[in-house]
């Protein structure tokens, strides 16, 4: 009975132990894994993880369990190598492939859907894709949007090192036309102050970007599934896109969206 009554106490003191030990001290250690060069998806802001996905992995997986660490990426062919590995938890940004399917997990639904145009200056007008055959048309080095490009085929694909580096050269009238995903290139063209650009033509083809999760995580992918349904209905995940995605007005771009429209309405 005293060997019984000893047992109990011991495990009546654990449990206490357990108990009174801090919420962190529980939580399970995890890397996350992003483009530290991807904006507005993800980026570095000083040195701390900024970005739509950033942001919107935050709020899935917040009070979950989990205390995350964030490293940036050195090339996507060693993340992939390290989320194979475990050394990784998830991954970001990542589009799904058959291969991919079978190394890691994903989530039930993408984080975004991406659509991929060709983007020209507003002067030309409304063009059809097919018109730009033999132009110049530039798009981000190295990127998958080049191998796209080239495989589109019957424009001269001109490389440039970065993003705004192409824009700006349409926007000068060295280029006829950019090729790129949709939302990253708007971004671009705000926050880098590069007017009278605009996508032509219907999508020549959609990305959806997934969070890639390490195949051994199998509590992390239900856990992100949970988190993304619910910030969903929340309400929170509409609000992260807004803050990315939907540029504020300023009071003068007001003032010449209204006149635009009421010129249009007198001509008409």
């Amino acid at each position: 009975m005293r060997t019984f009554a000893l047992a109990l106490l011991g495990a009546v003191l654990a449990a206490l132990v357990l108990l009174a030990r801090p919420a962190a001290a529980l939580e399970k250690s995890i890397v996350f894994a992003f483009d530290r060069d991807f904006p507005p998806f993800s980026m570095l802001k000083g040195r701390e993880p900024d970005g739509f996905e950033v942001e919107v992995f935050q709020a899935a997986i917040k009070n979950r369990g989990y205390k995350v660490s964030y490293r940036p990426m050195e090339s996507w062919d060693r993340a992939m190598s390290e989320l194979s590995s475990g050394k990784v938890n998830v991954v970001s940004g990542m589009t799904r492939t058959e291969l991919r399917e079978k190394l890691f997990l994903f989530p039930e639904d993408p984080t975004l859907d991406v659509q991929v145009k060709f983007f020209v200056p507003v002067k030309a007008g409304t063009v059809p894709v097919e018109s730009l055959r033999g132009k110049t048309v530039t798009v981000r080095k190295g990127t998958l949007y080049q191998t796209m490009l080239e495989a589109f085929g019957g424009v001269k694909v001109k490389p440039v090192a970065t993003q705004e580096e192409a824009l700006r050269m349409v926007w000068k009238g060295e280029a006829d036309a950019y090729f790129g995903p949709d939302k990253e290139t708007y971004y671009a063209l705000w926050k880098n102050d590069i007017p009278d650009i605009a996508a032509v033509g219907q999508a020549v083809d959609r990305t959806a970007l997934y969070f890639a999760v390490y195949r051994g995580d199998a509590d992390l992918q239900a856990a992100l599934n949970a988190g993304l349904r619910e910030i969903r209905l929340s309400g929170e995940f509409d609000r992260i896109y807004r803050k990315w995605f939907v540029a504020e007005l300023d009071k003068d771009r007001v003032r010449s969206l209204l006149d635009q429209a009421k010129a249009a309405a007198k001509a008409s």
